[in-house]
């Protein structure tokens, strides 16, 4: 169980979205993400293995010159995400989930006024836990790159990529009901270098060419 309510910090984002909406041309929709890599696992209890992690993510999505003849834009993703894990060998999978943010600082390559083509650095912060009481604390950094599709004076359809390199703690949280660890102090860490894809919706507000 989430102990970090990630609909509540949704609708935190959406409350200062919505009151930078009010004084500036923006965008404001929703976006679903996904992409699968290999991670590299060490923990206490093994040297370095690999583990096989499906990313879902989705959320809100708030975005500058979405469609303005602008160089910079600035994009946030904040949302729900759930990492699949299996490692080969082992008849076993297990899920973590939490929330996550997104900073991507993008700058255009081609404005015109039925596309936006856009490329930059996204910086990600995530947080999670699973079933058997593990933590993870995420940040990560990489390329992505951005097509924002205008489908008239208002809806504009937003595709992206990238690659996300990022580094995971993973922390027990204490708990006398799960027995499987004896050691209070068990911990592991993990990088991954995730691909992904993304398909987002914006409503456009006094965001045009």
């Amino acid at each position: 169980m989430m102990r970090l309510r990630w609909d509540k910090v949704c609708c935190v984002g959406i409350a200062l979205m919505l009151v930078t909406a009010s004084v500036q041309a923006v965008g404001l929709g929703f976006y679903i993400s996904g992409g699968a890599t290999t991670a590299d696992w060490e923990d206490d209890y093994a040297d370095e293995f690999e583990v096989d992690h499906d990313l879902l993510e989705c959320g809100i999505i708030f975005h500058t010159a979405v469609a303005e003849d602008r160089l910079f834009n600035y994009r946030l993703t904040l949302g729900y995400r759930q990492i699949t894990m299996s490692q080969d060998g082992y008849d076993n999978e297990f899920k973590a989930e939490g929330f996550t943010m997104g900073h991507t600082f993008g700058f255009a390559l081609v404005r015109a006024r039925a596309v936006r083509l856009w490329l930059g650095p996204k910086i990600g912060l995530t947080y999670m836990d699973d079933d058997a009481d593990w933590q993870y604390f995420g940040a990560g950094i990489g390329p992505e790159l951005g097509l924002n599709i205008h489908m008239g004076p208002v809806v504009t359809l937003a595709l992206a990529a990238g690659y996300q390199y990022s580094y995971f703690s993973v922390v027990e949280v204490e708990d006398d009901n799960y027995a499987y660890y004896d050691d209070d102090d068990d911990n592991g860490e993990y990088t991954e270098g995730m691909p992904y894809g993304s398909l987002a919706l914006i409503f456009r507000m006094g965001d045009s060419y």
